[in-house]
């Protein structure tokens, strides 16, 4: 434990001051002219003036010692540290010590010394801590001085840290605030994300330094040596000289166990391999890193100083046009490497070779011609399914070939890469991003990129963020705004008019559906969970069973939902479950590819996630479909035929049935129907009719009975029908009005128990919808004109 007061007196105290004095933009350029004039005169005198001339050489030399001292020992202060002393100014950074105030120090003292240090702007850009906060709430107390020097080092121990950073006193000074705790809670920050922004800024630091001390890897001639090698240049890029030219400093932790295990495959003298990850997970950034380490004087023999030259599949096949092009292509290739000596091939996308229909070649074959001699090692990079598709289809080629698994990222992993990649997405864009967003930005990839690994995932939605940036800062709601305007969800919090929609979403509903109260209640109830926060975000937002006989506004509740709160009914995405009645038919409901000019179930949802599901007729698919759908009820996610899952986190479901309706009229005409036990007869009948399993019914967040309607019901519903068709003659200025006593004699017309309102809609098309077609055509209705409709109109229609 360091002491916990500063002595402001002591040697290196006043060195850092004196750094500050000296290094002074006016001073330095003083000393500088001084150096250059004194000199130079000293010089020019030395033969006409000696005297003189010395007194001038002297000034010049005293003002260069001093130029050397201050960008010697002086500025690097904070590299001469001794962490065996127990003084808090031996090993506190130099530019904080050099801004401390005499007298009595504080929290407050020790805010004044950082303020204008980059540590304070890099809290306040990547926190969004205001300033405020720390002038208001930080104690003036001396004794508060000491609360922050323990927390400085109770981090610099943990970290493992050579001195108290500046980071690190910014973070201690975070942490001495007046229930921080809370303060950080209504940032959405925890401790351990301010701890994270420490080794954040330090491992920026270290990449500075990195990228000012240039690596030596040798001389330019000694690539000289190995030849010409002109169609590698044309269809090749050197990765190696890239390194050489300008450094590589990315962040390489996460994979530096994979790096090692090819190190050690690679260097087996005919060695090649596979990289066998999926797209994201950072498989070229690996071979950046392999190609860096043997460029290192470290590396082991037979391969230090190789040079990694990277061919893209996609472009070599492009530019091959004719038959035979591009084997000829590859085997000019391999040919350059093998007289080179130094040449490592790296296959990017190398699945493209291993596909079938690859032009009219079988480049395996020269590929396993080339593996076969030894003269060249290679590398693959290749995703996991096409991998196990070359190890079936090729075992030869496979065999040859050895294989290194690139795992996913883990979320930590994932933050660390972001934060060394955020540097050169913001100098692209010229935008700043918060930790916040980082933390959004590998949530939601995560749920979203589904076709994209970690941490690939996670940079392709920063990359599309920075064009919604508010006042030059990428905030985590503006990670959720780029998605909702690129996805079509809703992730941001629900503002006013939406609130509002959500709160009256029953009586929205019911200007639509008749009489089916718990049905509207438990879908509303949903969608307010969902976008209050409160649901799980990770099932879809409500999945429903609604179970009744036809026409009584199943299906009609999930339009009047799609209307109401979704935009319009084009946010179906309607799936007919009677053509799902074979085993064979699961292979259709996964399938990716179109079918026709429609696009397939699994496309609907990838373009459309926000949207109801209508499942409808479940009863009448396949066991093994329903069996499908398990995953997808339960954590909101589908497998496709190529394996890849596909979210429905962003999606109602509703599955309708008509399964068990003659037991739930007889309950309606018993009485049961109201009883709460009701719902749980109605599924144990299903359950031991074998009509569901168990498992299947229990995935359901609800399953609702929606009961016959009746005469009373059907008034209302011819109310709608006829409120529907003045809406479609809005742009003709015409109004229909039906009085009562032509609304009841519709209804006697055409109702029928066992189809509920499904006939209303035929009887308003043949007594309605006619006669106004009549009218309009004979001219007797103009624009802004009411067509009033009775009994004798609709009779006179029949004769």
């Amino acid at each position: 434990m360091q002491g916990n007061y500063i002595n402001l007196n002591s040697d290196r105290a006043r060195k850092a001051r004196l750094y500050r004095g000296l290094n002074h933009k006016y001073l330095r350029l003083f000393l500088n002219l001084s150096i250059i004039s004194f000199i130079t005169l000293g010089l020019i005198l030395i033969y006409i003036m000696p005297k003189l001339s010395g007194v001038f050489l002297g000034i010049g030399m005293l003002s260069l010692s001093v130029r050397i001292w201050t960008k010697g020992e002086l500025a690097k202060l904070n590299e001469a540290i001794n962490l065996q002393t127990q003084k808090v100014d031996d090993v506190l950074d130099q530019y904080i010590l050099a801004n401390m105030s005499s007298g009595s120090q504080s929290a407050y003292l020790i805010w004044k010394a950082i303020e204008k240090l980059p540590a304070r702007y890099f809290f306040q850009n990547r926190f969004i801590l205001p300033p405020a906060m720390f002038e208001n709430l930080l104690s003036k107390d001396p004794a508060s001085e000491g609360v922050v020097w323990r927390n400085a080092e109770a981090l610099r121990s943990k970290f493992s840290l050579q001195y108290y950073s500046q980071e690190v006193v910014m973070a201690a000074l975070i942490f001495s605030l007046p229930d921080h705790e809370s303060l950080l809670n209504s940032s959405k920050l925890s401790r351990a994300d301010i701890e994270n922004g420490v080794l954040w800024m330090d491992n920026l630091n270290q990449q500075q330094k990195l990228a000012s001390q240039k690596k030596n890897f040798g001389g330019i001639a000694r690539d000289w040596t190995f030849g010409y090698t002109p169609a590698l240049q044309n269809f090749g890029y050197s990765i190696s000289r890239e390194i050489e030219m300008y450094g590589f400093f990315q962040d390489t932790s996460l994979h530096h166990m994979v790096v090692g295990n090819m190190i050690q495959s690679i260097g087996n003298s005919s060695g090649s391999l596979a990289l066998v990850g999926e797209s994201g997970s950072g498989k070229t950034t690996t071979v950046y890193a392999f190609a860096e380490q043997i460029l290192e004087s470290s590396a082991p023999k037979n391969l230090r100083y190789k040079q990694i030259v990277m061919l893209d599949a996609t472009t070599m096949v492009s530019r091959a046009s004719r038959p035979g092009q591009l084997e000829q292509l590859v085997v000019t290739l391999v040919n350059e490497a093998r007289r080179a000596k130094n040449i490592i091939l790296f296959f990017d996308n190398a699945e493209v070779f291993f596909s079938e229909g690859v032009g009219a070649v079988d480049i395996s074959n020269v590929l396993t011609q080339a593996l076969d001699s030894g003269a060249v090692r290679m590398i693959f990079a290749i995703t996991p399914k096409e991998w196990q598709t070359l190890k079936l289809h090729n075992s030869l080629l496979a065999s040859k070939i050895q294989s290194v698994n690139l795992p996913d990222a883990s979320e930590a992993d994932t933050i660390r890469i972001l934060q060394n990649q955020t540097p050169f997405i913001e100098y692209k864009h010229k935008a700043v991003f918060t930790y916040q967003a980082l933390r959004e930005a590998y949530k939601l990839g995560k749920r979203y990129e589904d076709s994209l690994a970690m941490p690939g995932a996670a940079i392709k939605i920063l990359e599309g963020a920075p064009a919604y940036a508010e006042n030059g800062y990428v905030t985590d709601e503006v990670i959720k705004l780029s998605l909702e305007r690129s996805r079509g969800v809703k992730l941001q919090t629900a503002e006013a008019g939406e609130a509002k929609n959500l709160l009256n979403l029953e009586d929205n509903l019911s200007r639509y559906v008749i009489s089916q109260k718990r049905a509207i209640r438990v879908v509303s109830d949903a969608l307010r969970r969902s976008r209050s926060g409160v649901g799980s975000t990770e099932r879809p937002v409500g999945t429903f069973l609604f179970l009744g006989p036809t026409g009584v506004g199943k299906t009609e509740l999930t339009k009047a939902l799609a209307r109401v709160y979704f935009g319009d009914e084009s946010s179906i995405v309607r799936v007919d479950m009677n053509q799902f009645v074979e085993p064979a038919d699961v292979n259709r409901l996964i399938s990716v590819e179109n079918q026709g000019d429609q696009l397939s179930f699994l496309g609907q949802i990838k373009k459309q996630p926000f949207s109801v599901v209508l499942l409808d007729e479940i009863e009448k698919a396949h066991s093994s479909v329903l069996g499908l759908l398990l995953q997808m009820l339960d954590e909101g996610v589908m497998k496709d035929s190529n394996n890849k899952a596909v979210s429905f986190k962003d999606a109602i479901i509703i599955a309708t049935s008509n399964a068990g309706a003659n037991d739930i009229r007889a309950m309606v005409t018993s009485g049961e129907i109201n009883r709460p036990e009701a719902e749980e007869k109605i599924v144990e009948k299903l359950i031991n009719d074998r009509i569901f399993t168990p498992e299947f019914v229990n995935r359901y967040d609800e399953v609702v009975l929606f009961e016959p309607l009746t005469p009373d019901d059907l008034v209302q519903v011819v109310g709608i029908i006829i409120g529907s068709i003045n809406k479609t003659l809005e742009p003709k200025k015409i109004q229909v009005s039906v009085d009562d006593i032509a609304k009841n004699w519709l209804i006697d017309k055409g109702y029928d128990p066992m189809l509920g309102a499904r006939p209303m809609r035929r009887m308003a098309q043949r007594y309605i919808e006619n006669i106004v077609a009549k009218r309009v055509l004979m001219g007797s209705v103009a624009s802004g004109g009411t067509v009033n409709l009775t009994v004798a109109d609709f009779e006179s229609q029949d004769q």
